[in-house]
């Protein structure tokens, strides 16, 4: 039995600390235009949100180990 210790109101609690270190990364990534964009672990979803506005012709898909 697996046991789910993700918390989403924790996980908002720490959006900024959390955004920071990804924005920094992406912002280094030197890609016009990919075809297709994966964030692995996304967590809800927030900041994959800001990968398909940077490349809106991207197909952005966001993939987390936990089912909240």
């Amino acid at each position: 039995m697996s046991r789910d210790v993700w918390n989403p109101q924790t996980y908002h609690q720490f959006r900024d600390q959390r955004a920071r270190p990804f924005r920094e990364l992406i912002s280094r990534v030197r890609v016009d235009n990919p075809s297709r964009v994966v964030d692995v672990g996304c967590g809800t979803g927030e900041l994959t949100a800001s990968l398909a506005e940077r490349w809106p012709d991207a197909r952005v898909q966001g993939f987390d180990s936990s089912p909240r």
